[in-house]
């Protein structure tokens, strides 16, 4: 069980973990064991990261044709292959490959120059194909202006900027915006010299590398498939145009079967595949609720779909039987009387600002707050998390003002303080860290405190993009739920509270037409044990309902009213207070 005081480096020590472990590996165990982290990566995925020659020599060890058996030191008088990672996590399974600084080396393996000519012979073949589908982008430069090619990389750059950190690969070239890997673009902070996309804005076009070409024009067609997070859906993935024509065949083959359509044509060309599986999503979005998974090690973000008759809805006949009874005595209410869930928060929230309903938790919460905790923690006890969450805006006045008068400038002004984030542990949790003074509510706090930058940092996602200061950086506003394992990876916040499986619901709030995407969440988390299930990510989509309603019947109600209300808890001085155990 995880001590909570325990230093570790994340991901920087898994990667010497596994080196560790595999050194004493050889053959296609050791290879496996490499490529997937030791099992903690799917296999399919981790193979889209090796590059042709990668690709080759791993299906030569498989197949036994080579053997694998790691020594410490380079051979001498002898070509070699080295194993190990770079610091990103990218595989080193490279001919005579010379280590540079912060890689991670298993060993060296000899090689014959047969073999070498054999693994050279057959990626050349895996380069042949990929030229072919080169010559698409080669025909687009060669006929597009430079307009069309600026606004392709204008495309890009606003998208990689505003989305959250990742990286992809183009052979052993690595485009990132991941933390200190960046090297895309200048603003994003970075220990790079070079940031690609800041110098290809005004680069002449016939000093671009084909490399550069290839991914300004795979990344826009793979953005043009379906938006800025289908550019997660290729974390960690070499960037080639095999790879993306793979994945655009399996999306569309994926569409096609769940609408029970035969395709209109066979598009060929990258641009045409986009094209095509970004019309057929949008087709799907009718009938299907869109989650991904993700795994925390290449931050690889996995599209998954089901049915909406699979996800609970919440209606007033199946509604929490805890929280109906708490509020049946409360607020002396008749679930019967109501129409629907939103009916019965508007009541609640009417009853509660005009009757002063009398809280009695010792002065823990006002009785908005204490609906917010008490939802979150049936949540946290129906699938078994560590702890829980919801995040958004204090001040519901403050937000209508602001979207009544266009004033994105006045939104983009408010500060980290101005949101909150009401974080509740299990008791098991609790227990856990009893007798340990501060060490709790420390926590709690820094969880809060990274989910009110959270809120922060998508606020202007509100707002048209043109009118949002050039200075102030946000992050698009998710719209997809999503379940992640190695969470204490990458993440500082993650990291330090050992959250290794999590659980994120983002929902919306609907204010005078307008849909706010994101203004709130659910998110839950547990350090160890089994990951959460598609059934317990169908259950935070319950809960997040039962929170929709309640911050909607708020919102609508401050709307009307026009009342000074704002959420006071969840900051430093009452975690203190109430967590110190």
């Amino acid at each position: 069980m995880p001590t909570l005081t325990q230093k570790s480096n994340g991901f920087k020590d898994l990667l010497k973990d596994v080196v560790l472990k595999i050194a004493n590996d050889s053959n296609s165990e050791l290879l496996n064991r490499l490529i997937t982290f030791d099992n903690k990566l799917e296999k399919d995925l981790a193979l889209r990261s090796l590059t042709f020659t990668q690709q080759v020599i791993f299906q030569e060890v498989c197949e036994g044709a080579l053997p694998v058996q790691l020594a410490q030191d380079i051979p001498q008088n002898s070509d070699y292959v080295a194993v190990g990672y770079k610091s990103i996590g990218k595989p080193i399974i490279d001919i005579n490959y010379q280590k540079a600084e912060h890689d991670f080396i298993a060993g060296y393996s000899p090689l014959r120059l047969s073999s070498i000519e054999r693994i050279q012979t057959k990626a050349a073949e895996l380069k042949k194909r990929e030229a072919l589908y080169e010559m698409e982008i080669s025909e687009f430069f060669n006929e597009a202006s430079e307009q069309e090619i600026r606004e392709m990389v204008d495309t890009v750059y606003f998208n990689i900027y505003h989305m959250a950190p990742g990286f992809i690969y183009i052979e052993n070239d690595i485009f990132s915006n991941f933390y200190e890997f960046n090297n895309t673009i200048k603003a994003l902070r970075g220990k790079s010299d070079i940031f690609i996309l800041d110098e290809l804005k005004t680069k002449a076009l016939n000093e671009w590398t084909f490399v550069e070409k290839k991914y300004i024009y795979n990344l826009y067609w793979l953005i043009r498939s379906g938006g800025p997070t289908r550019v997660e859906e290729f974390n960690a993935f070499q960037l080639y145009c095999t790879t993306l024509h793979q994945y655009l065949n399996e999306k569309i083959s994926e569409y096609l079967k769940e609408l029970d359509e035969d395709a209109e044509a066979v598009p060929m060309s990258i641009s045409e595949k986009a094209l095509y599986t970004a019309k057929l999503r949008k087709k799907m979005q009718a009938d299907f609720l869109f989650i991904r998974e993700i795994n925390g090690l290449t931050v690889h973000k996995k599209e998954r779909f089901f049915s909406f008759s699979e996800v609970p809805v919440l209606t007033i006949h199946n509604f929490p039987t805890s929280l109906e009874e708490y509020i049946s005595k409360k607020y002396n209410l008749t679930f019967s009387d109501n129409s629907g869930p939103y009916d019965l928060f508007y009541k609640i929230v009417k009853a509660g600002f005009e009757n002063e309903i009398f809280v009695d938790n010792e002065g823990k919460f006002d009785f908005i707050e204490e609906l917010i905790n008490e939802t979150i923690s049936l949540a946290v006890e129906a699938t078994e998390a560590d702890m829980g969450m919801s995040r958004s805006f204090r001040n519901f006045k403050e937000f209508i003002e602001a979207i009544d008068h266009g004033d994105a400038a006045r939104a983009c002004n408010w500060k980290q303080p101005d949101y909150f984030c009401c974080v509740t542990p299990s008791d098991q949790f609790m227990n856990r860290l009893i007798h340990k003074g501060p060490l709790l509510a420390n926590i709690l706090l820094a969880i809060s405190t990274r989910m009110q930058y959270n809120s922060w940092h998508y606020m202007p996602g509100h707002f048209p993009f043109e009118e949002v200061p050039d200075n102030r950086h946000f992050y698009f506003p998710p719209v997809m739920a999503d379940t992640a394992v190695w969470s204490n990876q990458h993440h500082k916040g993650h990291l330090n509270a050992q959250v290794k499986y999590s659980i994120r619901s983002p929902q919306a709030i609907i204010y005078n037409k307008k849909t706010f995407n994101a203004f709130f969440d659910l998110r839950l988390m547990k350090q160890e044990g089994d990951p959460f299930s598609q059934h317990d990510l169908k259950t935070a989509l319950y809960y997040t309902s039962v929170l929709q309603n309640l911050y909607q019947a708020l919102m609508d109600y401050i709307a009307e009213t026009r009342i000074d209300y704002c959420i006071n808890s969840f900051t430093k001085s009452w975690f203190k207070k109430h967590y110190t155990i």
